[in-house]
C-alpha cells in the first residue's frame, strides 16, 4: 500500500525514568538471555518438558495467578498498572511480578500501544464537540478512558466484549473516570455472527471505532472480513484505530514460548497493509503508529 503515512513515535512512562534504570537495566539483560536462548532453540515450544524458561518465567507465585486471566482484559489491566499491591484474585503481587509488568517488552509495548492511539485520537478530535466512542473488545475500558481523557468533548462510550466480568467491571472502573452510568453502554456480542458488527455500529454511531486487542487474534480472512463491515458502517469524519503485534517484537520468542500467551498472531506492517487495502480502504485513509520499541504497530483508518 504505496502513499499511506508512517509516523515513528517514542512513548515512554513513569517506569522509563531515571529512578528505575538500574532495574530496567537488569531486567532487559536478563530477558535478552532468555530470548537469545529460546532462538537458537526453535523446537522447545512453551508446553516442550525441557524448555526451562517457561519454568524460570513462572517462578513468581502472582505471575502463575495472573496468567489465568491470559489473553482477557483483566491480564492487560494489571500490566497497565504495575503499582497495584494484588490481582483481581486478591493474590498479592511479588517484586518479581512487579518488575515484569514495569518493564518487560510486552508491558512496555501494551502501554506504548495505548499512548500512540490517544496521540492519534487527540490530533483527530481535539475540537470536536461530541464523540461517539465504540471499543471492541474493549476487556475493562481502561486504555479507552484514558485515551479519552485528552478530549474535551462530551463523550458516550459504547464497550464490547464477550466476556462479561469486563463489562461489569468497567462499568466500575468508570466512575473512577467520572463518568456517569448514561454516558456508557455495554454489549455483549461475537463480531463474527451475522449481523452483529452491523447491529453494533448502528446502535452506537461511533465517530470513533477503537479495536486494541482484536484482530492479532483473527487470521487474515477474519482480518479482511471485519475491517470490511466496519468500513462500510463508518460515518464520514470517523477513525477506527486497531493494533497488531509485529514479527520483529524484540521479546517476541519469550512471548510465545516462555510466557506462553495464546493465541496471538504476529503480523509485519507490510502484512496488515495488504490487508487493509483487501478491506477497501485506501493509502491515503490510512496512518501507521510505529512506537521505537518495536512490539507493536498501530493502525489509524479515516472515513
Amino acid at each position: 500500500m504505496r502513499g499511506a503515512s508512517q509516523i515513528k513515535l517514542h512513548a515512554s512512562d513513569r517506569f522509563s525514568k531515571p529512578r528505575h534504570a538500574i532495574e530496567r537495566k537488569a531486567f532487559s539483560i536478563f530477558t535478552r538471555g532468555m530470548e537469545a536462548y529460546l532462538r537458537r532453540r526453535p523446537h522447545l515450544d512453551f508446553e516442550h518438558p525441557k524448555n526451562p524458561i517457561r519454568w524460570i518465567v513462572y517462578l513468581p507465585p502472582a505471575l502463575k495467578a495472573w496468567a489465568e486471566y491470559m489473553p482477557g482484559g483483566f491480564a492487560t489491566y494489571h500490566v497497565h498498572n504495575p503499582d497495584h499491591k494484588r490481582l483481581r484474585s486478591g493474590e498479592s503481587i511479588d517484586y518479581i511480578t512487579r518488575n515484569l509488568f514495569r518493564h518487560s517488552s510486552d508491558a512496555i509495548g501494551l502501554r506504548s500501544r495505548a499512548y500512540a492511539m490517544a496521540w492519534f485520537l487527540h490530533d483527530h478530535f481535539k475540537d470536536a464537540k461530541q464523540v461517539s466512542w465504540l471499543s471492541i473488545a474493549s476487556g475493562t475500558g481502561q486504555p479507552t478512558y484514558d485515551a479519552a481523557r485528552l478530549l474535551k468533548a462530551d463523550k458516550t462510550f459504547h464497550l464490547c466484549d464477550l466476556n462479561i466480568e469486563a463489562l461489569e467491571f468497567a462499568c466500575q472502573l468508570a466512575k473512577e473516570y467520572g463518568i456517569s452510568k448514561n454516558e456508557i453502554y455495554t454489549y455483549r456480542k461475537d463480531l463474527r455472527k451475522k449481523d452483529a458488527v452491523e447491529s453494533l455500529m448502528k446502535s452506537a454511531k461511533p465517530s470513533i471505532i477503537e479495536a486494541m486487542g482484536l484482530f492479532e487474534y483473527l487470521d487474515d480472512g477474519q482480518v479482511v472480513e471485519l475491517l470490511e463491515r466496519i468500513r462500510k458502517g463508518m460515518k464520514k469524519g470517523s477513525v477506527l484505530v486497531f493494533t497488531n503485534m509485529k514479527v520483529d517484537h524484540p521479546q517476541l520468542q519469550i512471548h510465545k514460548r516462555g510466557l506462553g500467551w495464546p493465541g496471538v498472531i504476529p503480523r509485519s506492517v507490510k502484512e496488515v497493509q495488504g490487508l487493509i487495502e483487501q478491506a477497501g480502504f485506501t493509502a491515503k485513509q490510512t496512518t501507521i503508529l510505529l512506537p521505537d520499541d518495536d512490539v507493536y504497530a498501530v493502525y489509524g483508518l479515516t472515513r
